[in-house]
């Protein structure tokens, strides 16, 4: 499976990697985080997902990290809570937090920037979280622009007495 990662045949690695996981099942004790990393890397989230929720962790944020990196993967909503999770099981677990906030910009949902500035307060170190902290507020800042564009036009155009346009 290694050699075919190198040499980036990706669909073949991921076939090798999951038959030598299920041949080898019962010979050699994989902890569920290795095997819900080698169904995730297989693409079978749902067994990964069903695999770590089995499991029970004397550290749950670990657990519902790795449970919500693998909900995104498989491009689920509930992502969004199994991070919440994971922050309300350790307020120190600085990329939690940024993935929280990568996963509220996935979303659309607001608030992402108090997930990042929290990440960065935890980890000033935290490279990722202070490029996406820039980025959010650079959005932020378009937004604020476009539609102060828009209630300008739009004032513009009723002063005009053009109301239709001014409506649009």
């Amino acid at each position: 499976g290694q050699y075919l990662l190198m040499m980036k045949c990706y669909d073949l690695a991921k076939f090798t990697i999951y038959q030598v996981a299920e041949m080898n099942h019962g010979l050699i004790e994989l902890s569920p985080i290795q095997q819900a990393i080698i169904y995730s890397f297989c693409e079978n989230h749902e067994k990964a997902i069903q695999v770590l929720e089995e499991s029970s962790w004397s550290k749950p944020e670990v657990t519902m990290f790795i449970i919500a990196k693998t909900l995104m993967k498989a491009k689920k909503f509930k992502a969004f809570d199994s991070f919440t999770k994971a922050v309300k099981a350790n307020p120190d677990f600085a990329e939690a937090f940024y993935q929280r906030g990568f996963c509220k910009v996935k979303l659309h949902k607001e608030s992402s920037v108090l997930d990042f500035n929290r990440a960065i307060t935890i980890n000033p170190k935290h490279c990722q979280a202070l490029a996406d902290y820039g980025i959010v507020l650079l959005l932020e800042a378009v937004e604020s622009i476009i539609l102060n564009t828009l209630i300008n036009r739009g004032i513009v155009y009723a002063e005009q007495e053009q109301y239709g346009f001014a409506l649009e």
